[in-house]
């Protein structure tokens, strides 16, 4: 692993090739609704403009082989007309940035990144890809809204991502909201669980007895509701595992959206406040 230092100094050079490289013509791309959250499932690029490098497909097939990811991420919040801020999981670090389509560079203002290590193909496979987002030229969205595709205009250098949905996803709880912070869940009770069905419908458990219920979402607004949640009646075996259950069952009941990040999934109340952190299963 690099030592920070060697880091930042190839962060710094990857912010500086985005200000440098980033599109400076008027585009003629059409605005498109990318609200939402995308897994990058492909790509295609010229292997010259980045010194040579072939890893970027098999590194996407290690990440979804793993199941321990959502994978490579690109997110949209919708901000004004036509205006969306970007961000996501690209390997190793979280990125933002802002996209607009008004004419001139998609990417109105280069990515921020964070500063975290990570291993060596894991810093290659991201270089490409954050260089690969500051060229984007053009966006399209499939007519069953299920795929996004970021390219240059003459379809060099492609990314096709997927829509993320909750469904035939299963989690982990690793931490909570106590009500004055979200704290890590404590090493010796059982971990809840919960598992988002492919027709709808909700299991898991609180770490003491069993959860059976239904869910609704929405994968470009990141809405999710809970239908009435039953569970069995075992009695927790100590107070400390009654406290988590209760509190994790409350939280489930007051979780309106979500949101992800890398391998974990955010539940958030009406308000915005996170309630529970889950990892992937």
């Amino acid at each position: 692993m690099k030592n920070v230092l060697a880091l930042c100094a190839g962060i710094s050079v990857v912010c500086a090739f985005f200000s440098s490289c980033a599109s400076t013509k008027a585009l003629e791309t059409s605005a498109v609704d990318i609200s939402g959250d995308w897994i990058l499932s492909s790509v295609e690029y010229d292997i010259t403009l980045y010194d040579g490098y072939e890893g970027a497909a098999d590194f996407i097939a290690e990440l979804d082989a793993s199941g321990k990811t959502t994978g490579i991420s690109f997110s949209a919040d919708k901000t004004g007309e036509d205006v969306f801020v970007v961000y996501g999981f690209s390997g190793v670090n979280s990125y933002n940035g802002t996209l607009s389509f008004d004419g001139g560079p998609l990417l109105e203002n280069p990515p921020a990144v964070t500063l975290a290590a990570g291993s060596p193909k894991a810093e290659r496979f991201e270089r490409v890809f954050l260089q690969m987002l500051s060229k984007v030229e053009a966006v399209s969205i499939s007519s069953d809204d299920t795929t996004l595709t970021l390219s240059d205009l003459n379809k060099t250098n492609v990314m096709v991502f997927k829509r993320f949905n909750l469904a035939d996803t299963s989690w982990c709880l690793s931490s909570y909201n106590t009500g004055n912070a979200v704290v890590s869940l404590p090493t010796h009770v059982d971990i809840p669980t919960l598992v988002f069905g492919d027709a709808g419908n909700l299991s898991g458990s609180t770490g003491v007895n069993r959860i059976i219920s239904s869910f609704t979402s929405d994968s470009k607004t990141r809405a999710v509701s809970f239908g009435p949640l039953g569970t069995t009646r075992v009695a927790p075996p100590t107070p400390a595992m009654g406290e988590v259950e209760a509190a994790y069952l409350d939280l489930l009941g007051k979780t309106v959206s979500y949101r992800i990040s890398g391998s974990s999934l955010t539940l958030c109340s009406e308000t915005g406040t996170n309630l529970l952190v889950f990892y992937m299963m």
